[in-house]
């Protein structure tokens, strides 16, 4: 089992991030591949990243809420404290109903009546036909307030999540970029950085816990309401261990800073569509990131830190290149699909039509002698495009 700890304070506060595993530990490396293909590839890159994020978290203090210096020791604790969620998550949001006014009233220095007008910004409007946004009378026939500030047409824009105004028409790939699904906790608690999150100094490593997802296996992300203390564990054989290992540890962390309550904010990855690009965040279930550049994963996707459409180009052992007839071979060669086919007996070769076989037996791509149909013994395995 693996546990991948993180703890973030807030800016000017200390952190220590730290990655143990009680299997494969990946050496501590600067030179970590981005696209990791494998659950276990990334979760390596996590814990070597663990040891130099410290030094990156100073440089992205100046500008993120949540950035983090580094400081106070860690010698990891044992000591189990009680579950937060045994101390009551919920809080009692009800309350009383409260009746709109009534009778006359003043809107600047004007008399009204609340039952047939209202006041918006000083001026009066007509509860029948119009609604205030802001200090804004609009019509409430064809158009809308969102976010209680900006007024639009319902007829060719909409509103997402009560905060973007976007273009009707243009829907897949503003849903992408404003209109992504907020991250919903476990047990609706609230914490402060639900909106934007992931926050710029949690975006890396945010990635890297989504991309350690597992079938099988659980994983959990613990934090305080601020989001100044946090702690992740992956690759839990229960729900229960991935819980109670990240929140247990958060808190102990807690307990020595603010003595904040740790609670769940994520379970096996259900808020990983939400991700960042740079400055720009986005919803990772239709849209992908290449170099700091958002594209549409329908249609595009990354090779070497280049967008490529995906239609007529490919992408070959980190080169785009133009398809018909050229195929890539293992993800490594280029050739000509009309003269030449991809052996994979013998990792990835590449082979002439009539002038060479792809062998299972030998092991292989062999030369065909004069004379002979084939230099097999048994004929191997080759792409056939």
């Amino acid at each position: 089992m693996a546990i991948v700890k993180l703890l973030v304070f807030a800016s000017c506060w200390p952190v220590l991030i730290q990655a143990e595993a009680v299997e494969d530990v990946m050496p501590a490396g600067d030179d970590v591949d981005d696209e990791c293909a494998s659950p276990g590839c990334a979760l390596q890159a996590l814990q070597s990243r663990a040891k130099t994020v410290v030094n990156q978290a100073t440089v992205d203090a100046t500008s993120d809420k949540y950035a983090s210096v580094p400081g106070v020791g860690d010698d990891g604790w044992d000591d189990l404290l009680p579950d937060p969620d045994d101390m009551g998550d919920e809080e009692d949001d009800s309350l009383p109903d409260e009746e709109g006014p009534s009778g006359p009233g003043l809107c600047g220095t004007e008399t009204y009546d609340h039952s047939k007008e209202g006041c918006c910004g000083s001026e009066l409007y007509d509860l029948t036909t119009q609604s205030c946004c802001g200090n804004d009378i609009f019509d409430i026939k064809d158009e809308d307030c969102c976010n209680e500030t900006t007024v639009y047409n319902t007829t060719k824009q909409g509103c997402c999540n009560h905060k973007h105004v976007f273009n009707l028409g243009e829907e897949y790939l503003t849903f992408g970029l404003k209109c992504i699904a907020p991250a919903k906790p476990p047990w609706n608690t609230q914490f402060d950085c639900t909106d934007e999150w992931p926050p710029k100094s949690y975006a890396e490593t945010w990635s890297r816990y989504c991309a350690a997802k597992r079938r099988g296996y659980h994983m959990a992300w613990a934090m305080t309401r601020s989001c100044e203390v946090g702690w992740l564990s992956v690759i839990q054989r229960t729900q229960e261990d991935a819980k109670m290992k990240s929140k247990s540890q958060c808190q102990s962390r807690s307990n020595q800073y603010k003595k904040e309550t740790c609670y769940i904010f994520d379970f096996d990855g259900k808020a990983c569509h939400r991700q960042r690009c740079g400055n720009i965040l986005y919803d990772a279930t239709m849209m992908g990131c290449c170099n700091g550049e958002v594209f549409d994963s329908r249609t595009h996707a990354c090779c070497a830190g280049t967008v490529y459409e995906t239609k007529t180009t490919g992408c070959c052992n980190g080169k785009v290149y133009h398809k018909e007839p050229r195929r890539c071979c293992g993800g490594k060669h280029l050739f000509n699909s009309n003269t030449h086919g991809c052996c994979l007996e013998k990792g990835p070769q590449v082979f002439r039509f009539g002038k060479q076989n792809c062998c299972a037996a030998p092991k292989g791509i062999c030369k065909i002698p004069t004379g002979i149909e084939s230099c097999c013994k048994k004929e191997g395995r080759f792409q056939k495009y």
